[in-house]
C-alpha cells in the first residue's frame, strides 16, 4: 500500500494538525485500482492460508483459526479506511480515482462469508 515512511508521515500530520505530505496521484489511483480489482481474491487467498495451518477436525482449533481470520480481516478493512482518509486528507477535491474506491460496507458484507 503507501510505503512505510509515506504512512508515518501521514500518521504523525494527522495527529500534529500540520502540513499533510504530498501523495502521488498516480500512484495512489493505482493502489486503489489495484484493490477494486483484486480485494476479493486476495480474502480468499487469505481465508484458504490461514485453515491451511490448523486441522479442520478440532472444534476448539477451528475457532482459533475462525478468530485469526476474523483478526486479518478486519486489520485489511482498518488499513484501506485508513488508506481512504489519507487520500481525503491530501487533495482538496477528491480526485477521479476515488469513485473505485471499494465501499466499507461490501468489504464488510464478504468478510462476513468467512466465519
Amino acid at each position: 500500500w503507501l510505503s512505510v515512511c509515506m504512512y508515518e508521515q501521514v500518521a504523525k500530520s494527522v495527529d500534529s494538525k500540520t502540513k499533510m505530505p504530498t501523495l502521488d496521484l498516480d500512484k495512489a489511483a493505482e493502489i486503489v485500482r489495484g484493490f477494486a480489482r483484486g480485494w476479493q481474491r486476495r480474502v480468499e487467498d487469505i481465508d484458504r492460508v490461514v485453515k491451511a495451518h490448523f486441522k479442520p477436525q478440532q472444534n476448539e482449533v477451528n475457532y482459533k483459526a475462525s478468530e485469526i481470520l476474523k483478526q486479518i480481516l478486519i486489520q485489511l478493512v482498518l488499513y484501506y479506511q485508513r488508506l481512504q482518509d489519507v487520500i481525503k486528507k491530501c487533495y482538496r477535491r477528491p480526485p477521479t480515482f476515488m469513485k473505485e474506491l471499494v465501499p466499507i460496507p461490501t468489504i464488510m458484507h464478504e468478510i462476513k462469508k468467512y466465519k
